[in-house]
């Protein structure tokens, strides 16, 4: 399966890495996604190669998103915007999909930043420093509050990543070890991980998709039952993985939420049956 992956220089700048093979099993995905963020820090640039054409013209379609949705369309009016000829658009060859994974690894890095500027202000005193379990809670609700300028066209989004499940898993495990990172969890396991491990970002997995759901569905004012509902599930996770943190159930567990979450979004968004 080959697929376009995005990757965060040490700046900041969003680095699009070409369309490869991706590896099976957990222990390849790891390496082969750190080694591919260290190449591009260590060998990218800024100038006019390909895949800074991109990142600009990528910039400039999220423009056109809530017009044109997460199209080609878009993309031809962001080259245009930037003076690039429409045939530009031939440069990516899964054009709505990257826009997506380009939008939602630059929100995580927005969020990366926002946490440790969060962390940065909090006291010193341990009695007064915020809690992780908040940390977690408001960092989660940051995240998606960064989707509603394109709620209208997230389902669309939503739809791609799950018919592009490898880049999809790529956006959202990078999403979920940027929050457990920022918010102290050891990474000594990241090489060899633990059921813990597994537990943690499982839980968290179906903490916000869940969150992301019902926050499409909601329509009280502020989003309001969303963040109420944020707050009954974050209890749930930090009781699920205190509870087991060496023990096989909270993986069982964790797994078993994220299956019924899966199947929740295909039914959603129409999945089932366009498989069938």
């Amino acid at each position: 399966n080959l697929v376009s992956f995005y990757c965060r220089k040490s700046n900041g700048t969003m680095f699009a890495v070409k369309r490869v093979l991706v590896p099976v099993s957990l222990q390849q995905w790891r390496h082969f996604r750190s080694s591919v963020v260290k190449s591009v820090r260590e060998n990218g640039t800024e100038d006019s190669s390909e895949w800074a054409v991109k990142n600009k013209v990528f910039t400039a379609a999220l423009t056109y998103v809530p017009t044109d949705g997460w199209s080609r369309e878009a993309i031809v009016k962001g080259a245009r915007s930037i003076g690039l000829p429409s045939v530009a658009h031939g440069l990516f060859s899964d054009g709505a999909v990257d826009l997506v994974a380009f939008f939602y690894l630059k929100c995580n890095e927005d969020l990366t930043k926002w946490m440790e500027q969060e962390l940065e202000r909090s006291p010193e005193s341990p009695q007064i420093q915020r809690s992780k379990t908040n940390l977690i809670r408001d960092s989660v609700k940051h995240r998606l509050e960064m989707i509603l300028p394109v709620e209208a066209q997230w389902p669309q989004a939503m739809s791609l990543l799950a018919l592009n499940p490898r880049t999809g898993l790529f956006v959202l495990s990078d999403l979920m070890d940027d929050i457990w990172h920022v918010a102290g969890d050891d990474r000594s396991h990241d090489v060899c991980p633990n059921l813990n491990w597994y537990s943690k970002r499982l839980g968290l997995t179906a903490l916000y998709k869940s969150t992301e759901i019902f926050m499409l569905q909601d329509i009280s004012p502020d989003k309001s039952n969303t963040w109420e509902f944020l707050d009954r599930r974050i209890e749930n996770l930090f009781a699920m993985t205190n509870f087991a943190k060496n023990a096989e159930v909270a993986l069982a567990f964790s797994a078993k939420a994220t299956t019924g979450l899966a199947l929740s979004v295909k039914n959603m968004l129409g999945l089932n049956h366009w498989m069938r």
